[in-house]
């Protein structure tokens, strides 16, 4: 939930106290009481989870909560969406591929050794051998040989 426990703001929900603390964008309750059903005493609920589950009821499994001005502070309803889990997170990533240069040179370096590897498997070298066949009877069926008019290369064209 947090990385300290010093406070960097508060906000006040239903007389609720939310606190943020540093290193962490989002406001959280502790709940102190176990009269706030379905709340657990000694569980932390963030502040955008609350307001959202207060108005909509439970959150589904597979279902997350997005700020839709990506402020984790502004927690009013109008500003909250329920999106899946799976959406939401492929969402981010490609914000922060395209917000944050290292980020993305580290990301791309780990997909290209992560690829090397799967090629040398034996399902990369499978997934090869099949699409391999494929090509050669598309090419089979629909292609045509032509010449290329730069180096006099024949080649098939589709």
């Amino acid at each position: 939930m947090r990385s300290n426990n010093t406070v960097e703001d508060v906000q006040f929900i239903d007389g609720l106290r939310f606190t943020r603390y540093t290193g962490n964008k989002y406001y959280w309750w502790k709940v102190g009481n176990d009269k706030m059903p379905p709340y657990r005493k000694g569980t932390s609920v963030s502040a955008h989870r609350y307001v959202w589950e207060r108005a909509n009821g439970p959150i589904p499994d597979g279902y997350q909560i997005h700020h839709k001005d990506h402020d984790a502070g502004n927690n009013a309803l109008d500003n909250l969406e329920l999106v899946e889990t799976v959406e939401h997170a492929a969402y981010h990533a490609k914000k922060r591929l395209a917000e944050n240069a290292e980020f993305r040179a580290k990301f791309h370096a780990a997909g290209i050794e992560a690829a090397k590897e799967w090629h040398k498997s034996e399902e990369g070298r499978a997934w090869h051998k099949e699409h391999a066949k494929q090509i050669a009877q598309t090419k089979e069926s629909h292609g045509t040989e032509q010449v290329c008019s730069w180096c006099g290369k024949t080649f098939i064209g589709v």
